[in-house]
């Protein structure tokens, strides 16, 4: 497959559709820019490609000079090769070297082709007349079907060019042979019948070629615009759900504190289970929105870390969930431990707040029994004023399968379906964990057993 090079002269618009390939003669795209795109994208590749052909184009005159003059060393017009074919060849590779021969050097090769032939024509003739064997034998026939071979298969051109050079070469080498007297008209008609019929095979085969790479090109074209038709949905999904999640948090933390107030009022005991039912209800919808537009200014990029300093003991001990754990019984321990000499840490108090609330309450959760353990270290990093700070929050629950321990970090996956029902969750958590300290530079992993518990 060939890799899109650049999509400068590629349209973004919507209703800019994949290009359908017609099998027209000249092989234009539809619609222009297309073509403009296609000319675009191949440049360097047809470039790179006619320069080895014009090497070798080279190399083959000089191989035919010399033996024409190992077998007539006598005729001197040999010698015409290398006085003319060979600086027209080299004329030719030097234009494609030029700075501006980048933009119009396939219709200036072409004309460079069909210099070269006719030239050549004349050379074999002059050659004819010297006593030796130019357009009378089959090699000098051939010379002149190699160069309809050279327009449309060994030179890179595109086939509009190729056939033009194709034709002049073909229209010239049949007006020279009914014009040279060296041939009776049965061997003109018979060496015409085999050029013409030479010449509709190299253009078959240089179309056919042309064909294929222009409809790579235009599936190329296609996914690239379904790629850009995919990033632009994705983009207006983010924005919408941020958009829409700011918008639903705004009224949602005015019912729950509105329904506080109701909690703190003189209830019922019965009133009062159905207030808190509302407002345990109303807290895990807060954090799902929390989540949802957490994921949204990630995906759209417009997360932004704050700069402040914190103190990371009170950030640890802030995210522990103490009354959760009393309820089930569960020894909570943390420990901070200071690998160099204290100081004041710099960063993003709330989101690291944030990563150690999901990791200590996802232990929690998923232990029945047990103890929760949360250990920092604080080392010097490799660059200096900044420090590297390694939390481990280790838990003696259910454990994950090693199965599943990437697919976690997932978004709205779990380790199995069961996960959900039982514990509940979106799945966002460690999704959004991971992505939130590989912004700040660190990462997150996790070593675990089934039934053995968990270290992340």
């Amino acid at each position: 497959s060939f890799a899109m090079g650049t999509t400068s002269g590629i349209p973004r618009s919507p209703e800019d559709a994949a290009p359908t390939l017609r099998l027209r003669v000249l092989l234009r795209f539809e619609p222009a820019a297309v073509e403009r795109a296609f000319g675009a994208h191949y440049l360097s590749f047809y470039h790179r490609y006619a320069q080895g052909a014009l090497l070798l184009g080279l190399v083959l005159v000089l191989g035919d000079f010399l033996v024409d003059w190992i077998a007539y060393p006598a005729v001197a017009v040999n010698a015409l090769r290398l006085q003319v074919a060979v600086p027209i060849l080299l004329a030719g590779l030097a234009y494609t070297f030029a700075p501006q021969a980048r933009r119009h050097w396939q219709p200036v090769l072409a004309g460079f082709i069909v210099a070269v032939s006719l030239c050549l024509f004349w050379i074999l003739l002059r050659i004819d007349a010297a006593g030796g064997e130019g357009l009378n034998s089959w090699v000098g026939i051939l010379n002149f079907t190699f160069l309809e071979f050279y327009c449309f298969i060994v030179l890179g051109l595109q086939f509009r060019w190729a056939l033009m050079a194709g034709l002049a070469i073909l229209a010239a080498f049949c007006a020279t042979l009914w014009w040279h007297p060296g041939h009776s008209p049965a061997e003109v008609a018979y060496w015409s019948y085999h050029v013409v019929t030479l010449f509709l095979l190299a253009v078959g085969v240089g179309w056919w070629r042309e064909f294929i790479v222009r409809k790579d090109y235009a599936a190329q074209w296609a996914l690239e615009r379904a790629r850009l038709a995919a990033e632009q949905l994705a983009l207006v999904k983010s924005e919408f759900l941020a958009t829409i999640s700011h918008e639903i948090r705004t009224p949602l933390n005015g019912v729950l504190g509105m329904n506080e107030l109701l909690l703190g009022s003189g209830l019922s005991r019965e009133q009062r289970e159905w207030a808190g039912a509302v407002q345990a209800s109303g807290r895990h919808l807060l954090a799902l929105i929390d989540d949802v537009l957490d994921v949204s200014k990630i995906e759209a990029g417009q997360l932004q870390l704050e700069q402040a300093e914190f103190d990371l003991r009170r950030q640890i001990g802030e995210a522990m969930f103490v009354q959760p754990a009393l309820a089930k019984g569960l020894n909570l321990q943390a420990q901070v431990k200071w690998q160099m000499p204290e100081c004041q840490l710099v960063g993003d108090p709330l989101r690291l707040r944030q990563i150690g609330a999901n990791l200590i309450g996802n232990a929690i959760k998923f232990t029945e029994q047990g103890q929760v353990s949360v250990q920092a270290w604080v080392a010097p990093a490799q660059m200096a004023g900044r420090a590297q700070v390694d939390i481990v929050v280790q838990d003696s629950g259910i454990g994950i399968p090693a199965e599943a321990q990437e697919r976690i970090f997932e978004r709205f996956a779990q380790a199995d379906g069961s996960t959900t029902r039982r514990f509940g969750g979106s799945g966002l958590g460690l999704a959004i964990c991971r992505d939130l300290a590989r912004a700040m530079g660190g990462d997150i992993a996790v070593r675990s057993q089934p039934g053995a518990g968990a270290r992340f």
